[in-house]
């Protein structure tokens, strides 16, 4: 899987990094994991989260897959439209495993 992990992280954002560079952090699986595509699809998601720790800001490649991409700060993230199966993990990293005292 990490092998995986490590060529869409090159695909999707130009950065090159090796496995040593990914840390598994957490599964996300619960039933409540629902999406809806537009062909009608509605799929069940399993969430595999690894952390990657970048030492200084690399330059950012977007691929045709993606409209923009972009570092955010914590507080920034509060104010972008993030996917409903997406926001939970960011909150669950920032507010218990980065820094449990900061608050929702």
């Amino acid at each position: 899987m990490e092998e995986g992990i490590v060529r869409e992280i090159k695909e999707e954002t130009g950065l090159n990094i090796n496995e040593d560079h990914l840390r598994f952090w957490k599964i996300y699986s619960d039933s409540s994991r629902i999406a809806s595509f537009p062909a009608g699809n509605i799929l069940r998601l399993i969430t595999a989260v690894y952390i990657v720790e970048l030492n200084k800001t690399h330059k950012l490649l977007c691929s045709e897959e993606s409209e923009e991409l972009k570092y955010f700060s914590i507080n920034e993230l509060n104010t972008i439209n993030i996917a409903e199966t997406h926001k939970n993990i960011i909150d669950d990293y920032i507010y218990k495993e980065l820094n449990p005292k900061l608050t929702i």
